[in-house]
């Protein structure tokens, strides 16, 4: 037997520098090039030490790969990515939010396997039967129990006219429901629905600029005018952006021929300034933007413009200030690079970019609250309106009228912070009970205390450990969970918001202004009145 000896620290450090003399020598062809290309070239030195000598052999190609993405890493640029193919896809899928091929469901994982969160209308799953609820156990035959969703997502999509076979099950229906579905082109709706919310306000909820949303703008302004609309609410609060050129046509759409929409600066480049370039769809109507801070991107460009040009009101909270260029480079064997070039500017010279700290990983911004980050306009920089108003720069859009949605009570906030550890299983057992009460429901349900009785049972049986005092003291909130779940399970995005809209206290605000005010210059009498009031 060996006894434990304690090595001296000269023989590991002399150990270390034997073993870093050995590496440099270790190959022939790599000290060559060490020679050849000299120090300056320290990049193409350590790809060719570590293809050469790194104890664990790396391909050629994922070296490249590998070596790329650390680049990309290192940038400091929050924004920035390599795709592969795969990754691509998504991203255009996901982010951009373009047509894909596919079967038209949105899905979250649960335990029991991938349950439908929605379905597109007119899509293959739509019309194949599938319903919001059901929960996918196997796609082409192969159990996706324990596979993750965006992995069954992949296995879902693919070339138009392509099929898939999908099993599911269902609440209340014994065996398991197989049907094959054909892959189709999906476009996910930028205006998911739109309604006439009084005798003459429209409202517009504008989730994201894909492809179309331009085209589907139009469409609702047009739809709900012949409804009786002479005002309108756009809803961009949530929206993460997308495509700019959507942007562009959309802001088009209330501003008059040759106003100018934004201004792009890049590095070492003239400033290109965009206009509207055709008659605009809706020139004179009054119209409130609402916003939050997850308002982003593509979006501020939209609220910039019409604000700064005083063509729209402003409503809710400051805006998320994202207001970089992000320019796509495809790249070999199916690879692009997203890479910020630029900053968006609004017309009056204001930077939508607010600053953000990003630690490698994620992004993030100084908290805010709202009303404070609005209300100190001291601190931020002052431009001016066509009309004369003070609009202010700082990063984001800050709104004309701020008002905050609703915040929770001292004991909602206490039930909140007992999920928070377990959020996915909160909504695991949300959207059960949901799913199972979807088909015995009317429009004019009221949330029962047998609902929240079985929703307490459901968090408990997840491992939410929650008490139930702490439970019952926020039932409020537990009801106002129960009502949009199952409400937008049982009657869509469209039956779950005409339920919310009461208590949303930013759109209750808009209506109220838009009902007191027939033009734009009494809606904007109305605003500074408000603003300047705090009421």
């Amino acid at each position: 037997m060996v006894p434990n000896r304690r090595i001296p620290v000269r023989l590991i450090t002399a150990f270390t520098v034997v073993a870093g003399l050995a590496f440099l020598g270790g190959s022939a062809k790599a000290r060559q090039n060490l020679r050849t290309r000299g120090g300056s070239h320290l990049f193409d030195q350590v790809r060719q030490l570590v293809a050469a000598d790194a104890v664990d052999s790396i391909s050629a190609d994922s070296l490249d790969v590998k070596a790329a993405t650390g680049l990309v890493n290192q940038l400091g640029d929050p924004y920035a990515s390599l795709f592969s193919r795969t990754a691509m896809a998504g991203f255009l899928r996901n982010d951009i939010g373009n047509a894909y091929g596919g079967v038209g469901i949105s899905i979250d994982r649960q335990p029991a396997g991938i349950a439908v969160a929605g379905v597109f209308h007119g899509s293959p799953a739509d019309l194949g039967g599938v319903l919001p609820g059901d929960e996918i156990i196997a796609v082409d035959g192969r159990s996706i129990a324990s596979v993750p969703s965006d992995h069954v997502s992949q296995l879902l999509v693919g070339e138009p006219g392509s099929s898939v076979d999908v099993t599911f099950t269902r609440p209340g229906v014994t065996a398991p429901i197989r049907t094959r579905l054909v892959r189709a082109v999906v476009r996910p709706a930028a205006v998911p629905f739109s309604m006439v919310m009084d005798d003459h306000t429209g409202y517009i909820p504008l989730q994201r600029f894909n492809e179309t949303a331009d085209s589907e703008m139009a469409t609702a302004l047009v739809g709900l005018r012949r409804q009786g609309a002479r005002s309108f609410v756009i809803d961009l609060r949530g929206n993460p952006g997308g495509d700019v050129s959507e942007a562009l046509a959309v802001s088009n759409l209330f501003l008059q021929p040759g106003t100018e929409i934004a201004q792009l600066r890049q590095r070492g480049l003239p400033a290109q300034t965009y206009r509207a370039r055709i008659k605009p769809l809706a020139a004179t109507e009054p119209v409130v933007l609402l916003v939050d801070h997850f308002t982003a991107s593509a979006s501020e460009i939209v609220a910039g413009a019409l604000q700064d040009h005083d063509r729209a009101v402003i409503v809710g909270e400051t805006t998320y200030g994202k207001g970089v260029v992000q320019s796509l480079f495809s790249l070999e064997h199916g690879y692009a690079l997203k890479l910020t070039t630029g900053r968006w500017y609004t017309p009056s010279g204001r930077s939508i970019q607010r600053a953000h700290t990003f630690d490698g990983a994620t992004v993030s911004d100084t908290p805010v609250d709202p009303l404070a980050d609005t209300l100190s306009a001291a601190r931020r920089p002052a431009f001016k309106s066509d009309h004369g108003r003070m609009v202010y720069g700082g990063g984001g859009i800050a709104p004309d009228v701020t008002i905050a949605a609703d915040t929770l009570t001292n004991a909602e906030r206490k039930l909140a912070r007992a999920f928070a550890p377990k959020a996915s299983q909160t909504r695991t057992a949300l959207f059960d009970i949901a799913r199972e009460l979807r088909p015995s429901v009317h429009e004019d349900f009221v949330v029962l205390p047998s609902w929240r009785d079985a929703f307490y049972r459901k968090l408990r049986d997840g491992g939410v450990d929650v008490d139930r005092a702490t439970f019952d003291a926020a039932e409020p909130w537990v009801n106002h969970l129960l009502e949009q779940q199952v409400a937008t399970l049982a009657f869509g995005d469209s039956g779950a918001f005409r339920r919310a809209a009461p208590e949303d206290a930013p759109l209750r605000r808009a209506l109220t202004m838009l009902h007191r005010a027939s033009t734009e210059s009494q809606l904007w009498n109305v605003a500074e009145h408000r603003a300047s009031s705090g009421i």
